[in-house]
């Protein structure tokens, strides 16, 4: 008896180290990580590149490109990085759109990259970045003959709690940069050639006329259109679209129930769009690479001095439920996953249990096609000085870039 019992014993304890490595495995703890710097950028490899940033196809063709490795959260999740942009190495504080500039200003691009192995910002982003650091207000004040060295980081965070996981990155160079247009976007102007507007059910659809109250005017970020209030009633109906009986410019909508709070997919001709809800406050339309969404912002949750935008993850289209119509489930989105290495991971909620803490990482072993190459894990390495690293896009070159001055101007 004393044997089995000894052994049931053991047996116990056993079982009771397994559950506690289950539990861990489940519910690993967030690390804070250092806000100060951490050294996960890789050295560009068109770093001494000389680039052209020119109008046409700027606001979809890639003008830089970088790779970095994930900083250490504490757990596998697919973080964001955002592009910040300075003339000097020294990153002393953001950019205040409307003000003049002041050595050591920085400027961030507005949409986050989540694969370490593509981070390529498109050129109208970079250009307008370098034109407001500048102080060019126009055109005329545009030297399009002058290449600059601009300093780049990137900003790391998990969109599920940004505060407490933004982690800067180290700063890199690229050498050789110019900008032959005026990219910054003038406020208050119409938006294309004949005005963006709501148009719906609250409204007649347009067929009485449309006020100054449904039109989206320009901000001072490019490509973010802005109807600053409105009320939409719970169960309208409505489009985002030109004034024109043959709404020929604009036409934009998703077949689904809008989200409030956060910027999801349009699309151009898609279906009507229905509020869930009563609301009123303001919209933002957002046109970033020709990839058009929509922010719905209830008044007294935003900041009316600033345009911040939550995009839902993951950063490629979304999965839109019931697209014949509206009136179905809300636009929803694929759970963001990540490959690292050969493990896949998807990551589905953070917080929920207290701050630093994730309510489930599920693991799959592998990747359900075997033949499929995972992504290469970056690793910081040392590396010698002036010596680029290789990292995938290998061979990527943006238009415009040469490995030597070309004759100017363009």
């Amino acid at each position: 008896m004393k044997k089995i019992a000894l052994t049931l014993g053991l047996a116990a304890v056993a079982l009771g180290f397994s559950a506690c490595n289950e539990t861990w495995d489940d519910n690993p703890t967030l690390k804070a990580p250092n806000k100060e710097y951490t050294d996960f950028l890789n050295e560009p490899e068109l770093r001494d590149t000389w680039i052209t940033l020119s109008k046409e196809g700027a606001d979809k063709n890639a003008a830089l490109h970088m790779t970095c490795s994930q900083p250490d959260f504490g757990f596998a999740a697919v973080a964001n990085y955002v592009v910040e942009v300075c003339l000097t190495p020294d990153f002393t504080k953001p950019y205040v759109d409307g003000t003049t500039p002041e050595p050591g200003d920085y400027y961030s691009t507005e949409y986050p990259f989540t694969d370490c192995a593509q981070i390529n910002p498109v050129g109208d982003e970079i250009a307008e970045c370098i034109c407001k650091l500048k102080g060019w207000t126009s055109e005329a004040e545009v030297k399009s003959d002058e290449y600059n060295k601009i300093y780049v980081r990137l900003r790391a965070y998990i969109p599920q709690d940004e505060e407490l996981t933004t982690i800067h990155s180290n700063v890199q160079s690229f050498e050789h940069v110019r900008v032959t247009y005026y990219a910054a976007s003038i406020p208050d102007l119409k938006v294309g050639n004949l005005g963006l507007y709501i148009r719906g059910s609250l409204n007649n659809w347009g067929n009485d006329g449309l006020g100054n109250e449904y039109e989206f005017r320009t901000t001072a970020k490019r490509g973010i259109y802005i109807l600053k209030n409105v009320t939409v009633p719970k169960g309208a109906e409505f489009k985002f679209a030109s004034p024109d009986s043959g709404w020929s410019e604009w036409n934009l909508g998703a077949g689904a129930n809008c989200v409030i709070g956060t910027a999801f997919r349009l699309d151009n001709n898609g279906g009507n769009l229905k509020c869930p809800e009563d609301f009123e406050g303001r919209i933002l339309i957002i046109n970033k690479g020709g990839i058009w969404r929509a922010c719905f912002q209830k008044a007294g949750k935003f900041d009316p001095d600033k345009l911040d935008y939550t995009p839902r993850q993951p950063a490629a289209r979304p999965g839109i439920q019931n697209r014949g119509g509206a009136g179905g489930e809300p636009a929803k989105l694929f759970s963001p996953i990540t490959n690292l290495g050969n493990e896949k991971i998807q990551h589905t909620s953070l917080g929920g249990n207290g701050p630093g803490r994730v309510h489930r990482v599920r693991r799959r072993a592998r990747s359900r096609h075997p033949a499929e190459k995972p992504a290469a894990r970056h690793i910081p390495e040392r590396r010698r000085a002036g010596r680029a690293r290789s990292a995938p896009g290998a061979g990527f070159r943006p238009r415009g870039a040469t490995t030597e001055p070309p004759g100017l101007p363009r």
